[in-house]
């Protein structure tokens, strides 16, 4: 089963990841199913350091806010510094209206 062999990676290279790599990624996304073939999804890449820092912030917030209101203490101990540190984000939004029929 490919769940046994899964994992999360939180260590990058800091080499850049090319065009084309990125292009094959978000192709290969393209093909994940969605109820009704809608595919109500969009794929945001972020390489823009300004833009990773901001989303590690919010990403940091989240996770504090999360801590105070559900008092599960593991998130303390969850660090999201690699938001910074990842070459590429590939941030995958929702998008309502395509869902909706």
């Amino acid at each position: 089963m490919a769940i046994k062999g899964r994992r999360s990676c939180r260590n990058y290279s800091p080499e850049l990841v090319s065009d084309e790599s990125i292009e094959n990624i978000l192709e290969a996304a393209t093909w994940a199913p969605s109820p009704l073939n809608t595919q109500p999804w969009e794929f945001i890449v972020v390489t823009n350091e300004e833009t990773k820092e901001k989303i590690f912030s919010e990403a940091d917030r989240c996770r504090k806010w999360a801590l105070e209101k559900s008092g599960w203490k593991w998130l303390d101990a969850y660090n999201v510094d690699f938001l910074k540190k990842t070459p590429v984000i590939i941030a995958v939004v929702g998008d309502p209206p395509k869902d909706r029929r």
